[in-house]
């Protein structure tokens, strides 16, 4: 599934279940080192060779994960105390939190 489309699906799927939010539009930036920029990922193989056949495709899975990231992004983590925001979530270094903007957690 190219990125677009998994960013559209997922997307769509906080729209169905947050429809008072407003989901930025992606921001597209230059490659950075290890980026992996064509995917030849192809289970073919694996059908072939060993039968799998996934229960799943990515909407699916996404559509039944998703309540379960939102009620750990929405409480501390266990064994956390008091003072912390709430949010086992960090941001990766040099994100700024104006990009979590608008989104259902909490910093």
């Amino acid at each position: 599934m190219p990125l677009n489309a998994l960013f559209a699906t997922l997307r769509g799927l906080v729209l169905e279940r947050h429809p008072e939010l407003v989901v930025p539009a992606p921001v597209y930036e230059g490659f950075r080192p290890g980026d992996i920029r064509h995917s030849q990922a192809d289970i073919g193989k694996a059908r072939g060779l060993l039968g799998y056949d996934p229960s799943y495709d990515v909407g699916s899975g996404l559509r039944e994960a998703l309540p379960w990231y939102e009620a750990r992004l929405r409480r501390p983590p266990a064994g956390r105390r008091g003072g912390g925001a709430g949010c086992a979530m960090t941001l990766p270094s040099g994100a700024s939190r104006s990009a979590l903007a608008g989104w259902p957690w909490r910093e």
